[in-house]
């Protein structure tokens, strides 16, 4: 990365314009956005929106045909002492600003779509956080 390139990116590393650029721009131009802790209920949300290119593909995820998917054989969690460093850092804030962000946006689209009888309620515009 040339010096030029790293001053400018220096300037909106942890900059709160970018952060409230970065989820007017998840509003405004994404459909829905998941999370991976959450991937089967994205799938089924997509079911639903989309219908014409991901009809099935909850059953498909849910056969267990996950082989490509890697496991790793030995985790290590991070000491305390580096948690804590972690999310004193302003850059980790803003970045769990936008995570919490964007999963309670899924949340609110997800409960449009389904509700508490699990009947689909079909909604064509785009369901808002409050």
């Amino acid at each position: 990365m040339s010096i030029k390139i790293r001053r400018i990116w220096k300037r909106w590393d942890g900059n709160e314009w970018a952060l409230q650029e970065a989820k007017r721009n998840l509003f405004r131009h994404y459909l829905v956005v998941g999370v991976t802790e959450e991937l089967e209920d994205f799938i089924s949300v997509l079911e639903v929106l989309l219908p014409r290119f991901y009809r099935g593909a909850k059953a498909f995820y849910t056969q267990g045909l996950k082989g490509n998917l890697r496991q790793t054989s030995k985790k290590i969690p991070p000491s305390q002492a580096t948690q804590e460093k972690i999310k004193t850092s302003h850059i980790y804030r803003m970045e769990k600003e936008f995570y919490d962000f964007a999963l309670q946006t899924f949340h609110v689209t997800k409960v449009g779509i389904f509700n508490k009888s699990e009947k689909i309620r079909y909604s064509y515009q785009k369901i808002r956080p409050e």
